[in-house]
């Protein structure tokens, strides 16, 4: 899953990466499907001409099958279904090769590249099980060893049979660290990346006290209102009296004015409005409305909320607002010049 929130008509998500990189997988996947089969139908033929049992060319037509019916319905069946089909394909016919011919076969081998694909493609639970369960098989050799004959005994050749296991989950447990000590590695250094941009990305187009949009960007996401068809009104509001109080009580009292203001409109903006800092003491809006009365009583309820709600501790001295308002349609930004107000 993807954690999304919005911001000011921005997205801004933390990616789940292992997501991302399986649906890559996937695209191309889904184009080694056919392929696949047609290789396997191709193996076929050419073993059933062989000395090898015939028996093998059936499992290498029936692989074949199996290959094209995932290509045919690829969009219904979940990549990690497909991934699994893929995985558990070497491990029967290493199994079925191992009872041909033992160790001479390549059984184990493909037992390896089916956790290799495992810890490649699935996630480190799912690819922790296949190895349990590749162990499990190895025993079943064992089991099948004990009561056929192979090339390398039970009784006889128990040293081999250890060293044989020994290695075979040694392997696997290489396999497991290397391959998520590098994927760990890479994943830590995009997360920081994509923190870094985040982080850049917040400097450039918010203002860093109020994490309101700065100018830049209020003027982008108006820009892309007016392509958008949208009508409605842009109002700028200018507080007063602030170098007044940043003398009377500092600058941060004054700072904390700032902040409180925009707490103060931030609490009454609806949804399809815009709220940004475009300067020290000034603040942009946009009141999606295309009835003039409707954008006075916006108006009204803004300047209702900063009566009510607007208090500092122990400040005595009030800032005043001088509102500047516009409409605004599609075709001209700016269809009317400003008209200024003052409150109250």
């Amino acid at each position: 899953m993807q954690r999304v929130t919005y911001k000011w008509g921005v997205c801004m998500f933390r990616r789940d990466y292992n997501s991302m990189i399986l649906k890559r997988i996937e695209v191309h996947f889904n184009r080694v499907l056919p392929f696949g089969s047609m290789v396997a139908w191709a193996s076929a033929v050419a073993v059933y001409y062989s000395q090898i049992p015939q028996r093998f060319a059936l499992y290498d037509a029936g692989i074949g099958f199996v290959l094209m019916l995932m290509s045919l319905f690829k969009k219904r069946l979940n990549i990690e279904l497909k991934i699994g089909v893929t995985i558990l394909i070497p491990v029967w016919i290493g199994m079925v090769s191992f009872m041909d011919g033992g160790f001479d076969s390549a059984a184990i081998q493909l037992i390896m590249i089916s956790n290799v694909l495992a810890v490649l493609f699935l996630s480190r639970a799912k690819s922790t099980a296949v190895a349990f369960g590749s162990v499990g098989v190895f025993l079943w050799f064992y089991a099948y060893a004990y009561t056929h004959p192979v090339d390398i005994p039970v009784k006889s050749g128990m040293a081999l049979w250890f060293i044989q296991f020994i290695v075979f989950v040694f392997y696997l447990f290489v396999l497991h660290t290397v391959v998520y000590s590098i994927r760990g590695y890479l994943l830590e250094n995009i997360e920081e990346l994509q923190d870094s941009m985040e982080r850049t990305y917040e400097l450039a187009y918010y203002d860093q006290l109020t994490h309101l949009p700065n100018q830049y960007h209020f003027s982008r996401l108006l820009s892309e209102k007016i392509e958008a068809g949208e009508r409605g009104y842009v109002m700028i509001i200018s507080a007063k009296n602030i170098s007044v109080i940043n003398s009377i009580y500092g600058e941060v009292i004054g700072d904390r004015v700032i902040v409180e203001i925009a707490r103060v409109f931030s609490a009454e903006m609806l949804k399809d409005e815009l709220l940004a800092r475009v300067g020290g003491n000034e603040f942009g809006f946009f009141i999606e409305s295309g009835d003039e009365q409707a954008f006075l009583m916006r108006v009204e309820r803004y300047m209702t909320q900063f009566q009510n709600e607007f208090h500092i501790s122990g400040m005595t001295k009030k800032s005043s607002l001088i509102l500047a308002i516009a409409p605004m349609n599609r075709n001209i930004q700016l269809i009317k010049p400003f008209i200024r107000l003052k409150w109250p």
